[in-house]
């Protein structure tokens, strides 16, 4: 028998759209639902960073540098959609609207000092959003990586200014670094190891990139049989859609779309055109 279950790492995007097409409370009040989800269900020794710290502060960060990067996008979609849409002078658009904000500042915080994002800490590839910070060669998802940045240009798009400071800080570091700083292909890879043995980032590219061919996870110049590949073209793509003039970013992308990755030629993207994310212009 198989059993249906919540998971906030695997959350579809099941009513927002509906609402909008529709306007029916039905598809708001579901939509509020799940975003209450996403911030009940995070243990709030995440949720309440930093962590240890007995929950005395906020008790509403998804952006929280524990759980899984696509938990976190996944959870921060669902809370920026309903603080998008909700009804004026409701509770719930109020809630919302406060704990986006919450959010991003909290995230756009760990970007200085020893924040856990910064270049203090993540070096030339200062940028990526961990999930269990500190733990020994940390296998680094570049395709959640991706879906965290497709989200981030999301409520960008929407007119979220946190949003978009965070796209800016990681854009040329890690989004394209990844790809201009080290074997093209390793980009697009399933996993990159951007920790050492005890946990603290490696800063350096060519240290990532030693760590990552020592852990058997390089395609050494060739692809992983898998769709890696598109979630960076569209996380690229979007976010040329924010700063179309960007030379690093658009040099990434256009070294993807004629590299030949699997699952990005047009015939795939017709079939499945999640990830046929592209530029305004």
């Amino acid at each position: 028998m198989t059993v249906w279950t919540s998971d906030t790492a695997h959350q579809p995007n099941l009513n927002y759209v509906p609402y909008i097409m529709t306007g029916t409370r039905w598809h708001l009040d579901r939509l509020n639902a799940q975003a209450a989800f996403a911030i009940s269900s995070d243990w709030p020794g995440y949720r309440c960073p930093p962590y240890g710290s007995g929950c005395t502060g906020l008790r509403d960060i998804v952006l929280n540098g524990y759980d899984q990067v696509r938990a976190q996008a996944w959870s921060i979609r669902e809370i920026q959609e309903a603080a998008f849409v909700g009804r004026p002078g409701s509770f719930e658009l109020g809630y919302y609207t406060q704990v986006v904000a919450n959010n991003w500042s909290y995230l756009n915080g760990q970007q200085s000092g020893t924040g856990f994002m910064s270049a203090a800490v993540q070096g030339q590839a200062a940028g990526w959003v961990p999930s269990d910070i500190g733990t020994p060669n940390y296998q680094n998802s570049p395709w959640m990586q991706d879906y965290f940045t497709g989200i981030a240009v999301l409520a960008a798009g929407m007119g979220d200014a946190g949003a978009r400071q965070f796209v800016n800080w990681q854009k040329d570091t890690w989004l394209a670094g990844r790809f201009l700083h080290i074997e093209p292909h390793d980009g697009a890879a399933y996993r990159l190891i951007t920790t050492d043995t005890a946990g603290a980032p490696l800063k350096t590219w060519s240290g990532i990139e030693n760590a990552t061919a020592e852990k058997g996870f390089s395609p050494k110049g060739g692809w992983v049989n898998a769709d890696y590949a598109a979630p960076a073209r569209a996380a690229l793509g979007g976010v040329l859609s924010l700063y179309p003039d960007d030379l690093q970013v658009r040099q990434s992308l256009t070294w993807i779309n004629n590299a030949g990755a699997p699952f990005t030629d047009v015939l795939s993207m017709q079939n499945d055109p999640t990830f046929n994310v592209v530029p305004l212009r």
